[in-house]
């Protein structure tokens, strides 16, 4: 896989993880005769309960069947779901006292 390529499959499993939000992306190959494959690869976080190491899980489906071996993968679109497209910068935790003994944690950018 492109070095770029890996960067950006880098960021959107971190969104899936830590966002928790669905993805999807367009992957394309090469076949050995040097046709193109198309596949699709829907990531979906797997956990949803606090204080538990963070996970999740995903599949990598053809459009069209391929017997045979494919290399040169290339990351060509991808999309989260349940939320508007954007691309997420790295959040600061910002403690609030809102009242005595109540404190309020908020992830701003």
């Amino acid at each position: 896989m492109h070095p770029t390529a890996r960067r950006d499959i880098e960021e959107i499993i971190a969104v899936v993880a830590e966002e928790m939000l669905a993805a999807v992306a367009g992957i394309s190959a090469t076949a050995p005769d040097g046709s193109p494959a198309h596949l699709e690869l829907l990531l979906l976080p797997f956990n949803t309960r606090a204080h538990t190491p963070i996970s999740l899980t995903g599949l990598l489906a053809p459009f069209s069947e391929r017997p045979s071996l494919l290399g040169e993968f290339k990351l060509t679109s991808w999309r989260y779901l349940g939320h508007p497209p954007q691309r997420f910068i790295p959040r600061a935790l910002r403690k609030l006292a809102i009242a005595r003994g109540f404190m309020v944690y908020e992830g701003i950018s």
